[in-house]
């Protein structure tokens, strides 16, 4: 059993902290999130919602059950219990169906109305942000952005090499830069969600959600960036999978009265949001994906997809200040045989740039590459006596 107990706020050098102490089999620990203290007459103590989204992956995970203290708001335990829980534990047989118990209120959380989303300065988030600043008509316009820091830096240890510290640092300084540029005010948070459940990609939707909700106050609309299209949506074996691929599920679920939780370009694929936003100077100046480094190295998955993804559509060279221009030139056979394997692979964060490649002005040299590697890997496939791979259909 996980107890949450109820939440409440404490201060410190200019900041407000909403905490909750989570009773795991008798163990005590303290879940927090933190914000500027401008921003504490948002923060949700009133309600347990937070803390119940935030606790759920490593519940279903390790066979828990959850009591609240604090009430939890009719719709979202809803949505839990009769919508999300039963189908999750149906489609992968390693989900425990959580139980939650929890009083529960049906008052409307009065909140300023506010719009956000997240503002790491990726494909989506670039995407979610420009697709919602400063619109007209039934659009929801952005009034905040925000930058959460929920685990990415630490999940993984994919920044240890460069520093973790240093990369946050870099993130965050970038972030204030194109809030100031589009003139909305950028919320800043921190959190120690990720030290206590130790689970990032396989939840981030959840903790994403988690610092939203400590803010629900605050929100009336938050548009969160899609990983995938919603043709893509999948809930096999989703504990061991990116929540992108089921964070349409995910969204409604969390959504209440109050606030409505939105998927952003889910109706478009990669390359698809990459063009769409390639012709922003400040996306070109701005835009970091790297999975690595505080800047675009180049080298990682992420700095490969997203340059094959500007050269396909011949906008890469827009982006001199912002990617290793000169080195992907260099070593464009490299970035081919990489584009190769994950065809092979079959990956489907990569399905939109190798269709694109195929069909493209380097569509020879990639089969080329492509008939070679898989040649080799079925070689050694069949002195293991094992069945060859067959490419994937491409449509």
């Amino acid at each position: 059993m996980i107890i949450i107990h109820h939440p409440d706020i404490t201060r410190c050098d200019g900041r407000s902290r909403l905490s909750s102490v989570l009773e795991i089999d008798g163990e005590c620990k303290t879940l927090w999130f933190e914000v500027s203290s401008e921003y504490e007459k948002y923060l949700c103590y009133e309600r347990s919602d937070a803390f119940l989204v935030g606790t759920l992956p490593w519940a279903m995970r390790n066979n828990h059950d959850i009591t609240c203290v604090a009430p939890v708001t009719e719709e979202l335990l809803y949505n839990l219990n009769h919508h999300l829980l039963p189908i999750l534990s149906k489609t992968d047989k390693k989900c425990y169906p959580t139980r939650i118990i929890a009083p529960i209120t049906s008052t409307v959380l009065e909140n300023h109305g506010g719009v956000g989303t997240g503002m790491s300065c990726g494909v989506d988030s670039f995407h979610a942000v420009l697709s919602h600043y400063k619109t007209e008509n039934e659009s929801p316009s952005l009034t905040h952005l925000c930058i959460n820091n929920t685990g990415s830096f630490e999940a993984g240890g994919n920044y240890i090499g460069y520093g973790v510290d240093k990369s946050r640092q870099e993130v965050y300084d970038r972030a204030r830069k194109v809030a100031e540029l589009l003139g909305l005010p950028l919320i800043e948070s921190d959190s120690n969600i990720y030290d206590v459940f130790k689970i990032f990609v396989n939840a981030h939707t959840y903790t994403s959600i988690f610092a939203a909700l400590c803010l629900q106050k605050l929100w009336k609309t938050y548009f969160f960036g899609s990983g995938f299209e919603y043709s893509d949506f999948s809930l096999e074996n989703h504990l061991n999978k990116d929540t992108a691929w089921y964070d349409l599920l995910l969204l409604n679920c969390f959504s209440t009265r109050s606030l409505r939780f939105y998927s952003d370009g889910a109706c478009k694929n990669r390359i698809e949001k990459t063009v769409f936003i390639s012709d922003f100077p400040i996306v070109q100046k701005y835009l970091h994906v790297c999975h690595w480094k505080g800047y675009n190295c180049g080298v990682c998955r992420k700095c490969r997809r997203t340059m094959m993804q500007l050269d396909i559509y011949g906008k890469l060279d827009d982006f001199a200040e912002s990617f290793p221009i000169t080195y992907y030139r260099e070593n464009f056979n490299s970035y081919l045989l990489w584009l190769a394997m994950s065809y092979i692979k079959n990956e489907a964060v990569c399905r939109s740039i190798w269709q694109a490649y195929l069909q493209g002005e380097h569509a020879e040299e990639f089969k080329r590459i492509t008939k070679k590697r898989l040649s080799l890997i079925n070689r050694t496939r069949a002195k293991k006596k094992k069945a060859p791979i067959a490419l994937p259909a491409c449509d």
